[in-house]
């Protein structure tokens, strides 16, 4: 359901003076330097074929802190786990007054033949909700409430910390074209904003809430669109800004309702299935779980319009434009987008969160991640080039 939110008069003024660069100075290029967004040779999507063949293939298990799902880099080759922590749900939350957590990253490069782990970072840091070629996103608690943005870099154990302010920065989400949307607030607490940071442009851009409400979980699609939950007395909803354009942000959004029951926590469950590269569908769809009907539903940020997919499928992942691998029940099966009737293909019968697993060649696999207690078994389906139709 759609509906236009009319803003009083003082609130619109406050939206117009809380837009403004953020309360630190940012350094022209470091989140282009950091993410060292060279892409290995790929085909555009539009050239994947709409079949998939293979065989899954096992990689392997690793223990890990029995929470954080992974994150898949861009290229697919690979990924990173909280390998160990002990952050309370208060810290998760990046909450006031939360301790730092005795928590590491662990990253892995996926072989042909198994898994390589590569590298765990320093203490004290927490995964993020995507990762770039270069690394993953992370976040740094620090003493006082501050919490600093980063990436941990493929291999390394040092962080290459891009938001360090001595506010409360959390939630970061980045587009494939570097850009970056977090929630932000002072550190003894306050109203959550959105931050957003656009690669060559000098200065972040900083937008306040409505009075009583929070901007959190965002989602950045590219650099025109960034994706944010509203929450205020228990209603969530999605909204939609363009960085680009000033007059759209001094105006008040127009808000997709998704829940009037919930609170930061289940808020944080919408993306705990959709994390990175399955956080949008390859048309640019925000992916989430829908509390209401307990099931992943894509909206479309131009339209509003909510989508759900047959099955009710707990977590989902975008093979190509026209077949997904969703987790329904306890089986994943590769669905075709449109045919809500049939049962699809099983490729394993047991319950395991599917992840996008892209190649070099820019056909999608399918990386297939089960949890067993303080382990992940993790398995991947790698698709086979198709043979050219022979010649009469």
């Amino acid at each position: 359901m759609i509906r236009m939110i009319s803003m009083p008069v003082g609130v619109l003024a406050l939206l117009a003076v809380a837009l403004s660069c953020a309360p630190h100075a940012k350094k022209p290029g470091i989140l282009k330097d950091a993410l060292a967004s060279s892409a290995p040779t790929a085909v555009q999507a539009s050239a994947v074929s709409t079949g998939l063949r293979g065989a899954v293939q096992t990689l392997g298990s690793i223990p890990y802190d029995g929470f954080t799902l992974p994150v898949v880099s861009p290229d697919g080759r690979h990924f990173a786990i909280q390998s160990s922590s002990n952050a309370s749900v208060k810290t998760r939350l990046a909450m006031p007054n939360a301790s730092v957590p005795n928590a590491r990253i662990a990253t892995y490069r996926i072989e042909s033949n198994g898994l390589s782990r590569i590298s765990e970072s320093e203490a004290g840091v927490l995964l993020g909700r995507g990762a770039s070629f270069a690394g993953c996103l992370c976040e740094g608690p620090r003493p006082g409430g501050a919490r600093a943005l980063g990436v941990l870099p493929w291999g390394k154990s040092e962080v290459e910390w891009i938001v360090d302010d001595g506010r409360t920065n959390a939630f970061a989400s980045l587009a494939p074209d570097a850009t970056l949307a977090w929630s932000t607030r002072e550190a003894i607490g306050g109203a959550w904003s959105l931050a957003i940071r656009i690669e060559g442009v000098e200065e972040d851009i900083l937008i306040a809430p409505p009075e009583g409400a929070a901007w959190l979980f965002p989602v950045a699609v590219h650099r025109t669109c960034v994706c944010a939950v509203h929450l205020r007395d228990g209603v969530a909803s999605f909204a939609t800004f363009d960085p680009t354009n000033t007059a759209s942000l001094h105006s008040p959004p127009t808000l997709t309702r998704i829940s009037d029951r919930i609170d930061m926590y289940a808020a944080s469950q919408m993306f705990a299935p959709q994390q990175g590269l399955d956080a949008i569908t390859l048309t640019g769809d925000v992916l989430f779980f829908d509390p209401t009907v307990r099931a992943i539903v894509a909206w479309n940020p131009s339209s509003g319009k909510l989508v759900s997919f047959p099955g009710q499928p707990m977590a989902l992942s975008c093979i190509d434009s026209m077949h997904v691998a969703a987790l329904s029940g306890t089986s994943v099966r590769i669905r075709t987008m449109g045919d809500d009737q049939g049962t699809g293909t099983q490729l394993v019968e047991s319950v395991a969160v599917p992840r996008r697993l892209p190649s070099a060649d820019g056909q999608n696999g399918v990386l297939l991640v089960a949890p067993e207690g303080q382990t992940l078994r993790l398995a991947a389906l790698r698709p086979l080039p198709f043979a050219p139709a022979s010649k009469p």
